[in-house]
């Protein structure tokens, strides 16, 4: 039973899910990122593998941003009383 649960969890496809239903938000916050990476002044010494650092440090935020957005939304629709066509526009603009 143990090897089946081990099974299960390796692989669990959520965070894939994530990821494919929320791209376009990702790539959205992504964008705001790139600009802030732009404006603010170069911290990172040469040696610094800048694409890598780059990618990863405005990749790893837009992900986290997404997800706080989508919970928040999620909470609101599911907690407040709107009506049903609100309810279908908020979750077909943010959760889908």
């Amino acid at each position: 039973f143990s090897s089946v649960a081990r099974l299960r969890r390796a692989f669990d496809m959520r965070p894939i899910y994530f990821l494919s239903e929320s791209s376009l938000w990702i790539y959205l916050w992504h964008i705001l990122l790139v600009y802030c990476w732009n404006w603010s002044p170069p911290a990172l010494p040469p040696e610094v593998p800048t694409f890598l650092v780059r990618y990863t440090v405005i990749l790893l935020p837009a992900i986290g941003i997404t997800y706080i957005q989508k919970s928040i939304v999620r909470r609101v629709v599911d907690r407040h009383f709107i009506g049903p066509r609100q309810k279908r526009f908020l979750s077909l603009v943010f959760l889908q």
